[in-house]
């Protein structure tokens, strides 16, 4: 079902963008410590995997609503065609 759909990307996305901003505070604190290079390197590298799984899901649900979009498009069109018919 599209709700089932749905539903997954959203999660997948809201799982994201909540790692994304964990990244980002891990980053911060290392950054602020800034004495242990291998924590800041993990740190980095954590920080630009959260990033890009951020952005593919991101495109996801930009496909996601671009697909609704459309298919409320079409159904749209057929409707006010059969009215003027």
């Amino acid at each position: 079902m599209a709700e089932e759909r749905t539903r997954r990307v959203l999660k997948l996305f809201g799982i994201a963008v909540t790692d994304l901003e964990e990244a980002v505070r891990r980053l911060n604190d290392s950054l602020e410590g800034a004495t242990d290079p291998v924590a800041l390197i993990g740190a980095l590298e954590l920080y630009l995997r959260a990033f890009s799984g951020l952005t593919q899901h991101l495109a996801e649900v930009s496909q996601l609503i671009a697909e609704t979009c459309q298919s409320g498009h079409d159904h749209l069109r057929m409707a006010l065609s059969k009215l003027r018919s």
